[in-house]
């Protein structure tokens, strides 16, 4: 009987105790099951493994700060210390290779300037494609037109991590001549039109804030115009009479200017002059 009643107890239990067997055991009332619990199998972590990183996209980074991508010409730089202890935990060379490469990418800028342009700047290797012998005296419009790149693109929009911007010295340096001053010409640098719009406002508003230098202009100062003795700045005269003719000041008076610029100008616009009627009554 009491095997039975442990049989029809069993069948009203719920699903999840019936799947582990029920609370009470046919050996006594008293005694209870345990769950059982299904465990993982432990998962060996290793040091010497390269930590799974996100991709490192370069591009965005350089456009939200331009200038780190010139100045990693300078080479490797220093990688941080806990990288020294991970490193030093490897014993396998491949894997070795490949944290330092990846710690470098992290914490570190990679030479990518240096491996691409060496020494040189960015237009020294360029050559313009033109049609015929005789370059044209202006470079094309833009180079990328939506998404459609052209080709043999410029030095600037062939590389999309150069970004022009004004807190990039080191690139804008490089289109500046070292001796005047001048911005090179677009057809020495082969950069488009716009790219070189761009680089132009992107280097007076260097000046403008003191990243870059440049000569300032000499300029004459003329006495006359800091004087205090113009009719301008002087007292208002007082009113002419009622009969009095002419302006209230001098200087709106009217001059006739000379018969020399006169021809000159007619000369010029002759084809748009036309003929001076004679006034009715002379």
């Amino acid at each position: 009987m009491g095997a039975n009643a442990f049989k029809q107890s069993s069948e009203h239990q719920p699903s999840y105790l019936q799947k582990f067997g029920g609370l009470n055991s046919p050996e006594g009332t008293h005694q209870a099951k345990r769950p059982v619990r299904l465990l993982a199998a432990p998962v060996s972590r290793s040091f010497c493994t390269v930590p799974d990183q996100p991709a490192f996209d370069s591009i965005s980074r350089y456009r939200e700060r331009p200038w780190e991508y010139l100045e990693s010409e300078g080479g490797y730089q220093t990688k941080p210390i806990s990288a020294k202890s991970e490193i030093a935990q490897c014993q396998n060379g491949e894997i070795k290779e490949l944290v330092y490469r990846s710690v470098l990418n992290v914490g570190g800028v990679f030479a990518e300037y240096i491996e691409k342009y060496g020494s040189q700047t960015v237009w020294a290797d360029y050559r313009r494609n033109h049609k015929g012998g005789i370059p044209p005296q202006k470079t094309r419009k833009t180079c990328i037109r939506g998404d459609k790149i052209s080709g043999n693109p410029c030095p600037v929009c062939r590389d999309p991590k150069i970004q022009v911007d004004y807190r990039n010295v080191k690139l804008l340096e490089q289109f500046i001549s070292t001796h005047s001053g001048v911005i090179h010409d677009p057809t020495r640098t082969g950069v488009c039109m716009k790219q070189h719009k761009n680089l132009t406002r992107a280097i007076d508003t260097a000046r403008d804030h003191g990243l870059l230098p440049f000569r300032v202009p000499f300029v004459e100062f003329k006495m006359e115009d800091y004087s205090n003795s113009h009719g301008a700045v002087t007292k208002t005269p007082p009113p002419g009479e009622a009969g009095q003719a002419g302006p209230w000041y001098s200087w709106y008076q009217w001059n006739q200017p000379p018969e020399k610029e006169i021809a000159k100008v007619r000369q010029v616009y002759h084809k748009y002059l036309k003929e001076e009627e004679p006034v009715a009554g002379q």
